[in-house]
């Protein structure tokens, strides 16, 4: 940062000479090294320093903090997938990892936090649209984002809402039998595109123009293709593997917690109001920007 001159700054009625500048509470002190009847001695003469502006936290900060958390846990999930082609045993270590953070308070109060707070912005953007005329990727990336909540509920509801009301474990020998049983693996692997697309486009919206990054976009562009490519890949080979496992009966009640019929159903019912209930604000969004946009020709 460049600070302005000293010399600038001090009256040269005090006989300016030399000085040096450093910070004291928000303001900044100049020393300056002044005559008076022939002594050298030390003053002091501070100023506020008005072209310091104060930081104030934006909106676009917010989006792009919110989304940066929400992307690094789809990138750890989407690592963990890619473990499968190990074995489920790496996997499941990863996931212990992974979980041990993400279900802990901070981390917890972070995740949810960053997907409220990111969740309420692109309501907020949709109620302030004049028109819903923008550029093919934008538009792609805005309809990716509002459908990821309405893919994952099915996601936190089987492994969340699970922990929190049963003490199911988010683990894979049960999501993923439980998946492979039920003919769920193309539905959980859908789930892997919209909020990974979603969060390139994102980076590249907010980084695409700075040297480092078009530096290196080359390698960032093969991360994103090969990245859930592997993670694909891995939760089918866990699959095959538990598929292989689970003929094993004893095996199978040793290590997998299946849920009962009743817990299902609950969990169905909760997943089916989380669902309606996010259909239900963007609905609510959008008609309150159409209506605030005819009033406004009105």
């Amino acid at each position: 940062m460049q600070y302005p001159r000293v010399a600038e700054n001090i009256p040269a009625a005090l006989g300016f000479r030399d000085a040096g500048i450093r910070p004291v509470r928000g303001r900044y002190r100049y020393l300056a090294r002044i005559t008076l009847a022939d002594r050298i001695i030390v003053a002091t003469y501070e100023m506020p320093l008005p072209f310091l502006p104060a930081y104030r936290m934006t909106r676009r900060d917010l989006r792009l903090g919110s989304g940066l958390v929400l992307f690094a846990y789809i990138t750890a999930h989407l690592a963990n997938h890619a473990l499968g082609l190990v074995s489920v045993n790496a996997a499941e270590a990863g996931l212990r990892v992974a979980v041990a953070f993400w279900h802990s308070l901070p981390g917890t109060v972070l995740l949810y936090s960053a997907a409220a707070i990111h969740l309420a912005l692109a309501l907020v953007a949709v109620y302030e649209r004049r028109t819903l005329r923008m550029p093919a990727l934008e538009a792609l990336r805005i309809a990716l984002g509002f459908g990821i909540p309405l893919l994952l509920i099915g996601h936190l509801t089987s492994t969340r809402f699970a922990f929190e009301l049963y003490g199911l474990h988010s683990d894979y020998a049960r999501i993923v039998w439980a998946l492979w049983t039920s003919d769920g693996e193309g539905r959980q692997l859908a789930l892997l595109a919209p909020g990974w697309l979603h969060g390139c486009f994102g980076l590249n919206f907010a980084f695409g123009r700075r040297p480092l990054y078009q530096r290196i976009l080359p390698l960032l562009f093969g991360a994103a293709l090969l990245l859930p490519v592997l993670a694909a890949l891995g939760f089918l080979a866990m699959g095959r593997e538990l598929a292989v496992l689970g003929a094993n009966r004893a095996w199978l009640e040793a290590h997998v917690s299946l849920m009962s019929a009743d817990q299902r159903i609950r969990l169905a019912h909760i997943r089916d109001g989380l669902l309606g209930a996010g259909h239900d604000q963007l609905a609510s969004a959008r008609r309150a920007g159409a209506s605030r946009l005819d009033g406004a020709r009105g």
